[in-house]
């Protein structure tokens, strides 16, 4: 990405006069070394994104596209404005969210449930090397992504879809039925996840 780094906002909780401005800023986005159907360079706004994680050096990001873009394939291709990198600054094996997101895949996707699509990427602002980063799905109300409906303007009934976020705790109630098997097949996508990263850097 490139005429980005300039607008990353420093986070200060005790001087919050020294915060930078959160708001969305110009960029050119390029994604490369990848399979010749998903390279692109577009135009698009980047800013911040988060609450605590964006008191680390390595900040999470959220982009908004210009038009709609598929990215690297994710989620059988959808074109979204919104996307984000997650910076996984707090997690050394760089692997939480994407276990994380791969046994939400398997738990709720077949029951045909939506859980974010996600790859990890190699981020440089301009030209600058941040590291590895988890590109994922921003969560938002969507037929591509959660799929539920949105009352008018001014409807008072009861008969719409809600989309509810609780980051300390959260029950799920679902009708999988054979939870052993998405324990097996996540231990084994484990397993192969460092297998891998054995392989390259070691």
């Amino acid at each position: 990405m490139k005429d980005a780094t300039r607008y990353v906002p420093s986070f200060d909780n005790y001087n919050p006069e020294n915060n930078i401005d959160w708001q969305y800023h110009n960029c050119t986005v390029t994604v490369n070394n990848c399979a010749e159907e998903y390279e692109l360079s577009v135009t698009a706004g980047i800013k911040v994104r988060g609450n605590w994680t964006t008191t680390y050096d390595k900040k999470p990001f959220r982009i908004k596209f210009d038009k709609k873009q598929a990215m690297l394939g994710l989620n059988g291709g959808a074109k979204m404005k919104s996307w984000v990198l997650l910076a996984d600054y707090k997690d050394c094996a760089l692997e939480r969210n994407s276990v994380a997101f791969y046994l939400g895949q398997q738990i709720l996707g077949s029951d045909g449930y939506y859980c974010s699509d996600f790859r990890q990427v190699e981020v440089y602002l301009n030209n600058l090397y941040w590291g590895v980063y988890l590109l994922a799905e921003q969560q938002q109300v969507n037929a591509n992504r959660i799929n539920v409906t949105e009352p008018e303007d001014n409807y008072t009934g009861t008969d719409i879809g809600f989309r509810i976020s609780d980051e300390a705790t959260w029950e799920v109630q679902s009708s999988v039925h054979n939870h052993t098997d998405a324990v097996n097949q996540l231990y084994s996508w484990v397993q192969a996840r460092f297998k891998y990263l054995n392989s390259v850097w070691l």
